[in-house]
This record gives C-alpha cells, sequence and structure tokens, in this order.
C-alpha cells in the first residue's frame, strides 16, 4: 500500500521550523536588556547572571576599594551559600548587554568565589589593580 503525502503538510512542517527557529534566535541574540539590568543601592550593577556567577559592574571611582566590594558581597551573597561574583568597571561607558562588551571584560576588578561544600571563600584582585598582596589573576 502507498502512502500519499500532501505537500501541505511539508509546507505547514517547514513553516513551522522556521517560525520557531526565529522566535528562539531572535530571543538569544537579545541579551539583557536595559530593563533587566539590576541595580543595587550602592551603585553597582548585575551586569549578567550564568547560574550562580554574577557578573558586577562597579562603580568607576570604587574599582580599587576593598570596603566598597566587601560590602557588596554582603548584598549579593546570603550567608553560608556557595556564590559566584566577577567585579568589573566600565570607563568606556560600553553599553551593558550579555555576553558582556569586551570594553568591560578588559576591566575587572575582583574575583570572589565562596564554596558552602568546603567552606571557604576566595577573594582575588585583578594583577592590573596593582593591589594584591600575594596572587592575582
Amino acid at each position: 500500500m502507498k502512502i500519499k503525502t500532501s505537500n501541505k503538510n511539508g509546507f505547514l512542517s517547514i513553516s513551522i521550523y522556521f517560525i520557531i527557529a526565529l522566535l528562539v534566535s531572535s530571543y538569544s541574540s537579545r541579551g539583557i536588556s536595559k530593563e533587566n539590568v539590576k541595580h543595587l543601592p550602592n551603585g553597582s550593577i548585575i551586569a549578567a547572571q550564568m547560574g550562580i556567577m554574577q557578573f558586577v559592574i562597579v562603580p568607576l571611582k570604587y574599582g580599587k576599594h576593598k570596603a566598597f566590594h566587601v560590602e557588596t558581597i554582603k548584598i549579593l551573597c546570603p550567608v553560608n551559600k556557595t556564590c559566584f561574583l566577577n567585579f568589573f568597571t566600565n570607563s568606556k561607558n560600553a553599553e551593558i548587554s550579555s555576553p558582556l562588551n569586551d570594553s568591560i571584560l578588559n576591566e575587572p576588578t575582583l574575583i570572589y568565589r565562596r564554596s558552602s561544600k568546603h567552606q571557604n571563600a576566595t577573594f582575588q584582585w585583578s594583577c592590573r589593580l596593582k593591589l594584591a598582596i600575594t596572587t592575582c589573576f
């Protein structure tokens, strides 16, 4: 027995596939919109988040201030929870998008990692700031 297929069904299937692909690609290419960027009370900005890792932009004048970074960590990291933060400045006032603009990525200040499982935290300054006592990145 021969099964007859209709060109209408094939066209409909292909059309639906392309509409879904278009929606997915437009959604994924949007990145972070200005409405989704979270501003903290101290002036820092959560520019992006991937799982538990957050990308934070601090005001330029506080880029080298340890106390300011510690304050931001206290705002963003619940006590006894795993927390990964990457801090940056944005001296060129680049547009905040996801993924982050290269000019922002080139201005790291601090990497903070706290593991609730291992009960430890690391606080590592960027070498470009010349603040590290032991190691830097």
